[in-house]
């Protein structure tokens, strides 16, 4: 990113002139109910806003207290404090950017942003990471676009998935994927945080050791739902009782001294 320095103003706007784009996460409506049920004009914060170059605001911190605002005025625009920042020497594609890794960096006293949000905003922005992440997740045929939203095929599991990535490393994380995809094809049950994060901690444990075609064989007859359900009846809260399913399926069969510890 460019050098670029920043003008900030405090204005009063109507609410409809402002204006949100693809890195802001979904509109919570139970949060907006809370906002609207305690609000108090006195405690607001300032609704903070980037001006682009025609003179167009769009929030990045915020939302919810607009629309909060807007549901006490009968849900019609009304005029809402903002906080304007005008990031000058950049081209508008540019402060969409720092827009979206400011999104991203919300912290204090307001929710939050959940890591999906948090890298769909980074990733928006370029963020190498967030990239990396994104392209290793989008391999075997499977999909990862920072929300949850269920579909076929498709990683959910965010904050399981992305710890994972973290943990194993390209190569090893790409490979888990693949093994998941060979083992149950794109059944969404096999995409859910207890099997990629027990996949995970096995390949972690075991990565040197296990045979790939071994394990596949062993878990084509098993499905999801049993691994998860009988690593639930471990008296744990992390994902290795999940990993530990995995490797007593893996050990069946096997002499004492070719099992996996």
């Amino acid at each position: 990113m460019k050098t670029y320095t920043t003008n900030t103003s405090n204005r009063k706007v109507l609410s409809s002139k402002l204006k949100l784009d693809d890195y802001q996460r979904p509109l919570d409506e139970k949060r907006v109910g809370r906002i609207a049920k305690d609000f108090n004009p006195n405690l607001a914060n300032f609704i903070k806003c980037s001006m682009r170059t025609n003179g167009e605001l769009f929030i990045f911190d915020g939302q919810h207290t607009r629309a909060a605002i807007e549901i006490l005025n009968g849900n019609t625009p009304t005029l809402v404090e903002c906080r304007v920042f005008e990031f000058v020497g950049l081209t508008d594609a540019e402060r969409h950017d720092v827009e979206a890794i400011l999104f991203a960096q919300q912290n204090g006293i307001s929710t939050q942003v959940h890591l999906g949000s948090k890298l769909r905003a980074e990733y928006l922005a370029g963020d190498e990471n967030a990239i990396a992440f994104h392209n290793m997740s989008n391999t075997a045929g499977l999909e990862m676009d920072f929300t949850r939203t269920p579909a076929y095929g498709k990683i959910v599991c965010i904050v399981e998935a992305h710890r994972a990535w973290k943990s194993l490393g390209d190569a090893l994380y790409g490979e888990m994927l693949e093994i998941i995809v060979r083992i149950w094809e794109k059944d969404p049950q096999s995409l859910r945080r207890e099997i990629v994060g027990g996949m995970a901690h096995f390949l972690k444990k075991h990565g040197s050791f296990y045979d790939i075609n071994r394990l596949i064989e062993c878990l084509s007859d098993v499905s999801p739902r049993q691994i998860i359900r009988d690593g639930n009846l471990v008296l744990s809260t992390t994902t290795g009782k999940y990993a530990a399913q995995i490797a007593k399926l893996y050990n069946k069969g096997l002499s004492k001294k070719d099992r996996l510890k």
